[in-house]
């Protein structure tokens, strides 16, 4: 019997997360198979992290869902470069899912199954040259994986504001103030630039978490995702479904006000991204002003003396 491509087809982002979970398997049978204490110690570590990080970031991603109305990664790009996008309606469920992820990563400040400090190197202490190589880049590629599903959940996929499939229409509402028409090829380019550049951005975030903020106690991390991320989670979820039957109960004021309130979204986030590169190119290109600032006590002496004698070759 041939299966329903429409099915198969309704539940990428499930699949993806059905991928994503496989990594526990990984990290456990590494650090079980080296027959090293520490090794051990790291694959229990990563194991109920993992697992634990994995049920909050479930339920952060569901109020966006609720939303969105699909499990569709496609659908649900589309719904944000209609409406608005996902970090704006879903704000709270954005930092509790980069949260999550972050933790799933096992990155800074969420690397307790490596733990340099207390168990050598965790569950990949025994391993080295090709197969360390392995482990670190699957690291990297959870990252940039990661990155990119933040980029489609939340922040509007390859879609660019009042970018459209014929060209550039800007709105306010049911207002139009400017409409262009573009060649497909051309929207197409700038939408993979634009998928790219977000995944890039985002990867760099998590990457500067890392320089940046220091390790958690192991204890500190478990309370943090059981007491704090997954109650959180659970509220937002709730909340964001009596949102949802409250607005679709509503009359159409309320519609039109929320499409006004999309567009205006769009167009802080369009200005957003023209003033950012105008204001780095501003600072690279600002003169240097050389200001002295220290002056020692012999430089005061001698001015006052009347300046120093000029040497030979100064002469």
């Amino acid at each position: 019997m041939t299966p329903d491509l429409k099915i198969i087809k309704g539940y990428n982002a499930i699949y993806v997360f059905a991928l994503a979970g496989q990594g526990i398997v990984g990290a456990a049978i590494a650090g079980w198979s080296s027959d090293n204490k520490f090794s051990l110690m790291g694959a229990l570590r990563a194991a109920s992290q993992m697992v634990s990080y994995e049920v909050a970031m479930g339920l952060s991603l569901m109020g966006t869902l609720l939303i969105y109305g699909t499990v569709r990664l496609q659908p649900m790009v589309a719904w944000q470069n209609e409406h608005a996008w996902g970090i704006f309606v879903q704000p709270l469920g954005f930092f509790l899912f980069l949260a999550a992820v972050l933790a799933e990563t096992k990155r800074v400040p969420f690397d307790q199954p490596e733990g340099e400090s207390e168990i050598v190197a965790g569950y990949f202490v025994e391993y080295s040259g090709l197969k360390w190589g392995m482990f670190m880049a699957g690291e990297y590629v959870e990252i940039i994986t990661s990155s990119a599903l933040l980029v489609t959940l939340f922040f509007g996929g390859y879609s660019l504001p009042f970018l459209f499939p014929d060209g550039v229409s800007i709105s306010l509402g049911h207002t139009l103030l400017f409409s262009y028409k573009m060649n497909h090829l051309a929207v197409s380019v700038m939408e993979i630039a634009a998928f790219f550049g977000k995944t890039t951005f985002l990867a760099f975030v998590q990457i500067f978490f890392r320089w940046t903020l220091p390790r958690f106690r192991y204890d500190q991390l478990m309370k943090f995702g059981w007491t704090k991320l997954l109650p959180v989670a659970i509220a937002n979820l709730v909340v964001t479904a009596i949102v949802v039957v409250a607005f679709d109960k509503a009359g159409p004021a309320v519609g039109d006000a929320l499409s006004f309130a999309a567009s205006v979204t769009q167009l802080a986030v369009a200005a957003f991204m023209i003033f950012v590169p105008l204001y780095i190119v501003g600072l690279f290109m600002r003169p240097v002003e050389r200001t002295r600032f220290l002056q020692s006590s012999a430089a005061r002496f001698a001015a006052a003396a009347g300046g120093v004698k000029a040497t030979p070759m100064q002469a």
